[in-house]
């Protein structure tokens, strides 16, 4: 699992990298929040942020809810907000803006560990959830309801310069495969459809019902 660390002190920074790193974890460390949300949204690795409550840009609190905006509905993140103080109204803030998790800074390594076991359980059952949400479980495909909502984003960015294409097809005489060789045999054929798009094309595919697909194809500039 791929963790990143904020914390304003270079020091801690350092101790707790040593006890992540040594729980056979990999972990990203910076003080400020604005590089945390650059590093989680480059990379989709990322399962868990640790944050300290006070930052030098934003507050770890501010952090949290950026960090939830950014990775939205469809992806696993993990928050850990960490405090040098018992002022519980913070845990309750850190909660209520997207934290999973409240620690004590300096934590104890073995708490630590066991925080972060729980959280890469966490984020594994999550990204599971997503997954069976989002994709048609024959073609790999975005499901209806996944796509759509990807179109949506795409219009949006269309409108504001970067258009795509869209492409609609069919398999001609599916009913006639299912009726005369079986369901499972176009099952077969829909898996087979799957692969083959896959391997030729990285564009945004959906599966609409039945044999009825779409793809949405990002516009190369001439």
């Amino acid at each position: 699992m791929r963790i990143v660390l904020v914390d304003p002190s270079r020091a801690i920074q350092r101790a707790m990298t040593g006890l992540i790193v040594s729980g056979e974890q990999e972990v990203f460390a910076c003080s400020q929040g604005q590089e945390a949300l650059e590093r989680i949204a480059a990379d989709d690795e990322v399962g868990t942020l640790i944050t300290s409550v006070q930052l030098a840009d934003i507050s770890g609190i501010q952090l949290c809810a950026a960090a939830r905006k950014l990775v939205g509905s469809r992806r696993a993140l993990f928050i850990i907000v960490m405090s040098s103080t018992d002022d519980y109204g913070q845990v309750v803030q850190a909660l209520d803006n997207g934290a999973d998790d409240f620690i004590r800074k300096p934590p104890f390594p073995e708490e630590l560990r066991a925080r972060l076991r729980a959280a890469s359980r966490f984020t594994s059952m999550q990204r599971d959830l997503i997954r069976y949400a989002t994709t048609d479980s024959l073609t790999g495909f975005l499901n209806r309801r996944a796509f759509f909502a990807d179109a949506i984003e795409a219009c949006s960015a269309a409108d504001a310069g970067s258009p795509f294409s869209v492409i609609l097809f069919d398999v001609d005489r599916f009913k006639r495969i299912n009726d005369e060789h079986g369901h499972q045999a176009g099952d077969l054929v829909l898996a087979k459809l799957g692969a083959s798009v896959r391997t030729v094309s990285e564009g945004l595919v959906g599966r609409l019902g039945g044999e009825e697909f779409c793809l949405l194809l990002p516009r190369r500039g001439s």
